[in-house]
């Protein structure tokens, strides 16, 4: 992005550059064409066009010497105009360098100097066949994957705000999918404190991949809430606490829920590496899990706003590249029984969970960012709500500044019968183009 600003801001102060040069050659022009009445002119007048002419000749030579210095302080990665006394800058000078700050200041898609506006739109074409589909039948159909915007507010360095904006994929309609404000800032002291509709320090959930990854399907959990944090030296502890499903009674609106995390992570020149571990009280409260119980009870005819368990969680994950290799892993598990939504055959006590593995190679190819990346998933006792099996791979293409083009594929072997499964395999092919700005 910087590069990009960059370029335009070259761009603009060419442009000028040649409007002077253009206006020179109008005088020139001026001076060399025949006047009708050059008898009566004086030879003042001729003079003082000439100084007016000089003049401008000289500008535009000392602004072509600062569009040089321009660009090599662009081209070191220094987008902000070199420093000169007013005093000795032209009018034109003056323009450009004061251009070139308002730009630098707006920091790209800003709405204002306090608020950043950010999004994403992910468009897929799928073809295959879902393994927990009773029938095994084969589909095609374009996607519209994600859309997001965000709104990054900062107001203050002490107090910052996130609006996250996406499309429901099941109504089709807007909703908030984040909005909380945010009080600290760990570049200057280590506690910060969020307050608002987010998702909660559990879990990692990296991948390359299109499709979510097993652990972030199990896991992932967002709800209002708030979150107190410690961030120093890489480290970073943290509790949370979140209004989750009320285990006594659908009408009472309680906390209900909470968790802590701790991870610790550094990055230098050549590699990177991150790593966590973390509790949450209750990860029937997840995303993906919530609406699958919600779903169950209803079906059953019971309140699907009420259920009576409330099942602990941990998670632990690792992250690591060193030059163009990556790896990612990660585990979720629960630490108590469902009873009654991952029944087997047997009816016997089941705590669901879920890996994720991932190893990945980025290169260069045809001067365009690859990313190749191999992954297995699996899930225990989550028959009926994750395949058993996945093995997937993908590979990404940075086409265009912001856009990437990937092609993945994965196959998927489900649960048997008697474990709440389809006893099928299935398959598919996605093509994805993603556009971030």
């Amino acid at each position: 992005m910087e590069k990009m600003r960059g370029e335009k801001m070259k761009k603009k102060v060419k442009g000028m550059a040649k409007a002077i040069g253009c206006a020179t050659a109008g005088l020139l022009l001026l001076l060399c064409v025949p006047q009708v009445h050059a008898a009566d002119d004086t030879r003042s007048e001729l003079e003082q066009l000439r100084f007016q002419m000089e003049q401008l000749m000289r500008q535009n030579r000392e602004l072509g010497q600062r569009i040089n210095q321009m660009e090599k302080e662009l081209e070191r990665g220094t987008t902000a105009p070199p420093q000169v006394d007013a005093r000795h800058q032209s009018v034109i000078e003056q323009e450009v360098a004061r251009q070139l700050a308002e730009k630098e200041e707006e920091g790209g898609f800003g709405l204002n100097k306090h608020i950043r506006l950010s999004g994403l739109f992910e468009g897929d074409f799928v073809a295959g066949k879902d393994a927990m589909d009773e029938d095994g039948a084969h589909t095609t159909e374009f996607d519209l994957a994600t859309l997001e915007l965000y709104l990054d507010i900062m107001v203050t360095d002490w107090a910052t705000g996130r609006i996250v904006i996406e499309r429901d994929a099941d109504s089709d309609d807007l909703r908030a999918d984040e909005a909380y404000v945010t009080l600290g800032n760990v570049d200057k002291f280590p506690l910060f404190f969020s307050l608002g509709l987010l998702y909660v320090p559990f879990g990692d959930f990296s991948t390359h991949m299109l499709q979510d990854p097993f652990t972030q399907v199990l896991g992932e959990t967002n709800d209002a809430g708030a979150v107190l944090g410690y961030s120093q030296f890489g480290l970073t502890a943290s509790v949370f606490a979140y209004n989750g499903m009320d285990e006594e009674d659908s009408d009472n609106d309680t906390i209900n829920a909470y968790g802590a995390a701790l991870s610790y992570g550094f990055e230098d020149d050549n590699k990177t590496f991150n790593a966590g571990v973390a509790w949450i009280s209750n990860i029937a409260d997840s995303v993906e899990l919530s609406d699958y119980i919600h779903d169950a009870l209803q079906d059953a005819g019971q309140d699907p706003d009420y259920f009576p368990d409330e099942i602990s969680a941990m998670a632990a994950y690792v992250n690591a590249t060193w030059g163009p290799f990556g790896m990612i892993a990660e585990y979720v598990k629960a630490l108590d029984d469902f009873d009654e939504f991952f029944a087997n055959g047997s009816g016997g006590d089941l705590e669901p969970a879920a890996l994720t593995t991932e190893l990945s190679y980025t290169t260069s190819f045809f001067d365009l960012e690859t990313v190749f990346a191999l992954g297995y998933q699996q899930s225990w006792d989550a028959g009926g709500f994750l395949p058993e099996h996945r093995y997937i791979g993908v590979v990404s293409f940075g086409i265009f500044e912001g856009t990437t083009l990937s092609f993945e594929y994965y196959y998927d072997e489900d649960y048997d019968t008697g474990d709440n499964g389809t006893d099928n395999n299935g398959h598919a092919f996605t093509t994805r183009v993603a556009y971030e700005f």
